[in-house]
């Protein structure tokens, strides 16, 4: 995005990310479930207000999905 002219923002809302990435891309869209779902475990971890109920099946799935992202990111 920084390639194409986008300005650099210090944010940790994955979801404002993504909406400035589709409007370079409309197919970064297929990932907005997975940016609510980092971002709540972020905040969680980062301001707990108790357990996280976060199984490994969980894990291993977004780290399937963030693979993706990342592998669609780098094709650009």
């Amino acid at each position: 995005m920084i390639s194409k002219g986008w300005k650099l923002r210090r944010i940790h809302d994955l979801k404002v990310l993504l909406d400035e990435a589709t409007k370079y891309d409309p197919l970064f869209s297929q990932y907005y479930d997975l940016s609510d779902v980092l971002t709540q475990y972020y905040f969680e971890e980062k301001y707990p207000l108790g357990e996280v109920d976060v199984s490994l099946e969980d894990v291993e799935n977004g780290l399937e999905e963030i693979q993706e992202l990342i592998d669609f990111i780098k094709k650009d």
